[in-house]
């Protein structure tokens, strides 16, 4: 059994700001997605990741460390 924690690079955080959310502890994750509210924002696989279209541009995602950043946040 594994437990993971997701750490916003800020918290509190103001409308339009940006926010990086990391994995603690690092780990190699090969296959996942990210969801907020439901909605898949990215869905990650071995050599590659697919950005949801609703959210392109407003995310980046690192393949090295599986962290995701969204920009402008709302």
């Amino acid at each position: 059994v594994t437990s993971v924690s997701l750490v916003p690079s800020a918290n509190p955080l103001a409308v339009g700001e940006n926010v990086t959310i990391t994995l603690n502890p690092q780990m190699n994750i090969t296959v996942g997605s990210w969801l907020l509210g439901g909605n898949i924002l990215v869905t990650f696989y071995p050599g590659g990741f697919k950005v949801n279209d609703g959210y392109t541009g407003r995310i980046s995602f690192n393949t090295s460390t599986s962290q995701i950043t969204l920009y402008s946040v709302q």
